[in-house]
């Protein structure tokens, strides 16, 4: 019998109780829900899309997947053996039990904390990486969880106190906010009206917002656990590390692609992050929490130490209890030879996209280019499309995955 995948790509969203989305948002979220059936790995599994988003001009990669609608799985009756949503929402569950019925839904509680600023909060630790203290770990959170207007001004002035520079960069993010959506960048002591009135509203909602200094990025890696529960309920959950991708992301910090075999940075510094990575897997498995998570960290510069000495290591910036783009293109590893590298891109455009790839004259020789989303969505050109640039020279593909990152404002 066949899968079922549910691409809910605006799950934190569903986790805060919005039910509505912007138009603009909703056709990105069109675009890429094909890309989660590239997880499958198997023949005839299915991916739900929207009556109006029904995708054509199918690549080869995706060949052995169909798209259904919600009304269409419906009349399928009983065909399917398991429902697998990009993330665990009460939507996600409420659709479940209709289209099937045996789906073992985890429970949501356990969902919402893994997922919120409140529990990533708990294990933000860093390190520096010099030589005298990348052994150890800094307890004190690099985030600040904030509950009201008040909490958010005292932590601008500390912040302020601690820098020598007047208007000192930082970020404010929902309890529920990945991706680079649902936060506020700015910067100095003054908050300005619409920052003011966006914070109000996340505080009249009874939740926290997280609050930290924004950094220059050095590097940033995708980690990928999945906790597995005892079937009989008497042992902990099993945890395994599937595997690493480094992400490029462009300047105000939005996903671009993932580096698939492939590494600019030495295998020690990430090893210090997995292994914390394990220690998070584990606290989400006591909290009955199952399935993928998602962890991020990154390597970061200290504006307050001077060049030698301010790289820091942030071992887990984001807590993602659901899929991830890093998660499929660890998948899309499969498609490598065994000393390729590769980089998986999305690619956004405001002009109506063609089937070309517009940087094709631009690559190394030896890297090959292979389209891995629809060519349309529904009756329109999709604004992002998705490419897997692959070759046996991991230089090579460092450098494809810059030129990418310029192409795309990074």
């Amino acid at each position: 019998m066949s899968r079922l995948y549910y691409p809910n790509l605006m799950f934190e969203e569903q986790l805060q109780g919005n039910s509505r989305m912007k138009a603009s948002a909703q056709a990105l979220v069109d675009d890429l829900a094909p890309c989660f059936g590239l997880i499958s790995g198997a023949e005839n599994d299915f991916v739900l899309v929207r009556d109006e988003a029904i995708p054509t001009g199918i690549p080869d990669v995706m060949q052995s997947l169909q798209f259904l609608t919600i009304a269409e799985a419906q009349a399928a009756g009983a065909g399917f053996c398991e429902f697998i949503p990009w993330g665990w929402s009460e939507p996600a569950g409420q659709l479940a039990s209709k289209l099937v019925p045996t789906t073992a839904v985890p429970p949501l509680d356990a969902i919402r904390t893994v997922n919120s600023r409140r529990f990533q909060n708990t294990f933000d630790e860093w390190c520096r990486l010099d030589d005298e203290s990348f052994k150890t770990a800094h307890d004190e959170p690099f985030s600040r969880v904030c509950t009201c207007l008040s909490d958010v001004n005292d932590w601008l002035k500390s912040l302020h106190k601690a820098h020598s520079i007047p208007a000192v960069p930082w970020v404010i993010k929902a309890e529920f906010s990945q991706a680079a959506r649902n936060r506020i960048l700015g910067e100095g002591l003054e908050l300005d009206p619409r920052t003011t009135g966006w914070l109000r509203n996340q505080f009249t909602q009874k939740t926290i917002v997280s609050a930290e200094p924004w950094r220059n990025r050095v590097a940033e890696a995708g980690l990928q656990f999945t906790v597995t529960p005892d079937p009989f309920g008497t042992q902990k959950p099993t945890i395994q590390f599937d595997g690493l991708t480094e992400m490029v992301t462009a300047a105000d910090g939005r996903y671009i692609g993932s580096l698939i075999h492939c590494s600019t940075q030495c295998q020690s510094i990430w090893d210090k992050a997995i292994r914390h990575g394990y220690h998070i897997a584990c606290a989400a498995g006591g909290l009955s929490y199952t399935g993928w998570l998602g962890i991020d960290c990154m390597i970061l510069e200290d504006a307050t130490r001077s060049p030698g000495s301010n790289r820091l290591l942030r071992m887990a910036h984001d807590l993602n209890g659901r899929c991830t783009m890093g998660r499929i293109a660890l998948h899309l590893g499969k498609l490598l030879g065994p000393e390729e590298s590769g980089f998986w891109f999305q690619l956004r455009q405001t002009k109506p996209a063609n089937t070309d790839f517009p940087l094709a004259p631009k690559l190394p020789s030896g890297v090959s280019i292979q389209r891995t989303s629809p060519c349309r969505i529904g009756q329109r050109d999709p604004q992002i499309t998705t490419w897997l640039l692959t070759g046996s020279d991991s230089e090579a593909i460092l450098h494809v995955s810059d030129l990418c990152r310029q192409f795309s404002g990074g």
